[in-house]
C-alpha cells in the first residue's frame, strides 16, 4: 500500500499544473530521491500490478521531456525494469500495458534510452500488449509512438522487422481504428516507412 500510494503521489505531483510550475515540482521531487524511490519500489514489487502501473506513471511523468531525469532513470536501470514489466505483466493487465508503454515513449526519446530498451526486449513486450488489448485506444497510440522513437535506432528497426508480433500489432491498430486520426497518423506512418526505416513496404 505504501509503495502504491508513494508512486501514485509522485506521478500526480509530477504532472500537477506543469504549465504553471514548469519543471519546478519535478526537480524538487528528483532532489528528494523520487526517481530512486519509484524504480526501487517497482523492482521490489514485481508481482503487484498496482505498484507497477503507478510506478510507470511516475517514471513517465518525471522523465517526459526532461533529459536529466531520463538519464537518471536509465542510470538506475529503469529501462530494464519497465521492459521486464511489459514482457511479464503487459498482457495480464491493461493499465500496466498502457502506463508502462507510455513510459517507454518518454524514455526512448533519448538515444541511450532507445538502445537500452531495445536490448532489454521491450519491442516484444509492447507488441504483445497491443495485441492482447486491442480495445485500448491509448495503448495503441502509446505503442506506435514508442515504436517510432525506438526505430530511430538501427538495431531496433531490425528487431521490429524481425518481430513476429511487432508488425501484426501495428497493422491491427490501423485496421481496427480506421476512423481514428491519431492512430492512423502515428501507426500508419510506421507501415509506410519503407525498408530503410522501421517496417518493410506493404506491411499493411
Amino acid at each position: 500500500l505504501i509503495a502504491f500510494q508513494g508512486c501514485r503521489i509522485i506521478g500526480l505531483l509530477s504532472n500537477f499544473e506543469r504549465d504553471k510550475y514548469g519543471n519546478e515540482l519535478r526537480d524538487r521531487l528528483a532532489r528528494h530521491g523520487a526517481l530512486e524511490t519509484v524504480t526501487r519500489a517497482m523492482g521490489a514489487h514485481l508481482v503487484s500490478p498496482r505498484v507497477l502501473a503507478m510506478g510507470c506513471i511516475a517514471l513517465q511523468a518525471m522523465a517526459d521531456g526532461h533529459a536529466n531525469h531520463t538519464q537518471t532513470v536509465l542510470n538506475l536501470g529503469g529501462a530494464e525494469v519497465v521492459s521486464w514489466v511489459l514482457l511479464h505483466q503487459g498482457t495480464q493487465n491493461v493499465k500496466i500495458a498502457e502506463y508502462c508503454t507510455a513510459a517507454v515513449a518518454s524514455l526512448s526519446y533519448v538515444p541511450t534510452g532507445s538502445q537500452r530498451l531495445g536490448s532489454a526486449g521491450v519491442i516484444e513486450g509492447i507488441a504483445a500488449s497491443m495485441l492482447a488489448f486491442p480495445e485500448s485506444v491509448d495503448l495503441q497510440i502509446y505503442g506506435c509512438a514508442s515504436f517510432q522513437r525506438l526505430a530511430a535506432n538501427p538495431s531496433n528497426r531490425g528487431l521490429i522487422q524481425e518481430s513476429k508480433k511487432g508488425i501484426p500489432a501495428i497493422v491491427q491498430a490501423v485496421k481496427t481504428y480506421r476512423d481514428h486520426a491519431t492512430i492512423l497518423t502515428v501507426c500508419g506512418a510506421l507501415i509506410g516507412m519503407g525498408p530503410d526505416n522501421a517496417l518493410p513496404p506493404g506491411a499493411g
